[in-house]
């Protein structure tokens, strides 16, 4: 089923409920499905696919019983909260997942990443497999993830700030051209992962640039650090680290 909304209302929502497979496309060569001063909720009992581009202006929902196939932008266009959920693996094949200012909330049994990129001030990504966020053009402030099964791994064009990332499996952070940091000036364990923990950074990996200065990690830990650049390397753990 293939389905196109435009709704220029200056108030108000939009709700879509669909029983089976749904591709959200472009029908009158804009390329936006979807275009709404509003928000709301979209969700199908199947897989969704986004083709052409959804741009909202208020909180939204958008929701699958399936997989979810991104290939072109969800934009929430004010900067609220943006949630993507599938029951199923979401894969970002290009677009630009973005929420400004303000948060993503992702939802999903796993997840990859090969072009596009997400932005926004706070992403919490909660997965039951393995999420692979690898475009170089990320630019995300504060990251919190919970992969429950399998690895974690993110990529950053600039600066990426940790409240707290847990993984059954490897955790690997990179920040290209910036540094990777705590998020909070406190010794809250930051990295907790059952593999080796990967941090590269241009710059600093260290806890806040004026309060506590250390990256806390999960104790027994076996961390490869590397400052490509004249950074330093701050990390502190309860028990052993390797």
């Amino acid at each position: 089923m293939n389905i196109s909304l435009k709704a220029s209302l200056w108030t108000g929502d939009v709700y879509l409920q669909n029983n089976k497979a749904l591709t959200l496309i472009d029908l009158d060569n804009d390329n936006r499905a979807v275009k709404n001063i509003g928000g709301g909720i979209i969700r199908t009992n199947d897989a969704l696919n986004i083709a052409n581009n959804i741009h909202q202006s208020s909180d939204f929902e958008i929701v699958s019983d399936g997989a979810m196939n991104i290939a072109a932008d969800i934009q929430h266009q004010l900067g609220g909260t943006l949630t993507l959920q599938a029951s199923g693996k979401i894969t970002q094949t290009s677009g630009d997942i973005v929420s400004g200012s303000g948060t993503i909330h992702i939802n999903t049994a796993g997840m990859e990443q090969t072009d596009g990129l997400m932005k926004s001030s706070n992403l919490i990504l909660t997965s039951t497999d393995s999420v692979a966020l690898s475009s170089r053009q990320n630019d995300l402030e504060i990251l919190k993830a919970d992969v429950s099964q399998g690895d974690f791994s993110y990529t950053d064009i600039n600066d990426i700030a940790i409240d707290s990332i847990t993984a059954q499996g490897r955790i690997s952070i990179t920040s290209q051209t910036q540094s990777i940091l705590d998020s909070g000036d406190d010794q809250s364990v930051d990295l907790t992962a059952g593999g080796e923990i990967f941090l590269h950074a241009q710059r600093n990996i260290a806890g806040t640039e004026n309060g506590d200065s250390f990256l806390e990690l999960t104790e027994n830990s076996t961390v490869t650090a590397i400052s490509s650049g004249m950074g330093n390397i701050y990390l502190r753990t309860s028990g052993d680290i390797t």
